[in-house]
C-alpha cells in the first residue's frame, strides 16, 4: 500500500512537472522579442514623405509610417499620429540636449502620479539606448527609448503593446 502512494505521489509531481514546462514554453514562445530596427534604404527617398516612409533630413533618421498616419514635425519633436483615436495615440519622436536622468526627472517634476520604472539598459537592436516606461497622471504607461549619441540624444515615446507603434519602432534608422 506504500509504495502504491510513492508511485502515485511520484507520478502526480511528474505530471506537475510536465505541465508546468509546457505552459512556460508557451510562455516564451509568445513573448514579444525585438528583432531589431528593419533595414530599410531610406536613400532613395528624395522628399520628406513618399510611400509611408519619412525621412527627417534635420534630425537624419528615417521611419516607415503605416497607412493613413500622418506626421507632423515642429522643431526638434516629430509626432506621427493615427487617423483615429480608436488606433491608439502619437508615437512622438524628440531630440534633446538633456541626459537621460535629466529627461527623467523633468518628467517626474510634471506631476505627482507620474514616475519612471522598468529601467533597462541593455536594449535589443539599439546601440547606447536605454528603455524604461513612465506611469502618467492618467493611469497609462508610456515606454521611452532614450537613444544617447555623441551630439544629440533622441527620444522614442509609444505605447509597447500597440502594433503600430512595434512597427514604426522596428522601421526606424539613422541617416548615414
Amino acid at each position: 500500500m506504500k509504495k502504491k502512494n510513492t508511485i502515485s505521489a511520484l507520478l502526480g509531481l511528474l505530471i506537475l512537472a510536465v505541465v508546468i514546462a509546457f505552459v512556460l514554453f508557451l510562455y516564451w514562445k509568445s513573448q514579444y522579442i525585438p528583432s531589431g530596427p528593419l533595414k530599410i534604404d531610406y536613400g532613395d527617398y528624395v522628399s520628406e514623405m513618399a510611400d509611408n516612409i519619412y525621412r527627417s533630413e534635420t534630425q537624419r533618421f528615417g521611419i516607415q509610417i503605416p497607412a493613413g498616419w500622418t506626421v507632423e514635425e515642429s522643431g526638434k519633436r516629430v509626432s506621427i499620429s493615427p487617423p483615429s483615436i480608436v488606433n491608439g495615440r502619437a508615437f512622438l519622436i524628440e531630440v534633446t540636449q538633456l541626459s537621460s536622468e535629466e529627461y527623467k526627472a523633468a518628467r517626474e517634476a510634471t506631476g505627482e502620479a507620474v514616475r519612471v520604472f522598468d529601467e533597462q539598459r541593455d536594449v535589443a537592436g539599439f546601440e547606447h539606448a536605454e528603455k524604461f516606461k513612465i506611469s502618467s497622471e492618467l493611469g497609462t504607461d508610456e515606454t521611452v527609448l532614450f537613444i544617447t549619441l555623441p551630439e544629440k540624444k533622441v527620444i522614442l515615446n509609444y505605447h509597447e503593446f500597440n502594433e503600430a507603434h512595434q512597427q514604426i519602432l522596428q522601421s526606424f534608422q539613422f541617416l548615414d
